[in-house]
């Protein structure tokens, strides 16, 4: 879940709200929508909360880049008043709320949602070090796939270059970017199959997880 204001104390104040509504939420604060594009495709939100007046994307922008990306994310605007409404309403948002915001409105809000969050913790590292998704263990073509897998989601998370990945299976030596480009469409296709495929974070030359849908039990 995330949530963008340019008052740092009313982010705070929807925090709290939020998570009294919803203990098990995992909530992300913004007051720079760069910033929150920058960092909203690890994220992978189920739920947004938006500002509307803000600079230099106003919220009702943010939210139509949002939704593109994320075609059930439940948008929720936030306003000083109900004049922008019309504009909000035909991207077909969660919700929208004029000041002044309470625990009570946050809290209805969430309970009917448009689009109803699907479970969070998909993925499972075992004791034993297998990975599940969901009541199956993760079947890869090879061995380093789930030693690469593990090793994501040991480190939490953490987005790493390609360059890095190679470095960290063959123990510094780097001349097997072809093996490496079938473990990573391997990994790709083993969630995929699994339906699973948004646990994965791929970009240019760059590999991580979403650790919003993963969990550790070893």
């Amino acid at each position: 879940m995330i949530i963008l204001d340019r008052d740092n104390q009313k982010l705070e104040f929807l925090k709290s709200a939020v998570l009294k509504a919803r203990p098990d939420a995992s909530v992300r604060l913004f007051q720079d929508t760069d910033r929150l594009l920058e960092a909203v495709r690890d994220l992978v939100p189920d739920v947004a909360f938006l500002r509307i007046e803000m600079e230099p994307l106003n919220g009702i922008i943010l939210g139509r880049v949002l939704s593109g990306m994320f075609p059930k994310l439940n948008l929720i605007f936030m306003a000083d008043s109900n004049q922008y409404a019309a504009d909000a309403i035909k991207l077909r948002p969660s919700g929208y709320l004029s000041e002044p915001i309470t625990e009570e409105i946050i809290g209805e809000e969430l309970s009917r949602l448009r689009y109803e969050p699907g479970p969070k913790t998909r993925i499972k590292l075992l004791e034993n070090q297998e990975v599940m998704a969901g009541e199956k263990i993760l079947d890869f073509k090879y061995s380093k796939t789930r030693t690469l897998m593990k090793y994501l989601i040991v480190r939490n998370g953490t987005v790493f270059s390609t360059d890095e990945i190679e470095q960290y299976l063959w123990q510094g030596d780097r001349n097997h970017k072809s093996y490496l480009r079938n473990i990573l469409a391997d990994l790709s296709s083993s969630l995929k199959a699994a339906g699973c495929e948004d646990v994965l974070i791929r970009r240019r030359g760059q590999v991580g997880i979403n650790m919003n849908v993963v969990r550790k039990e070893a």
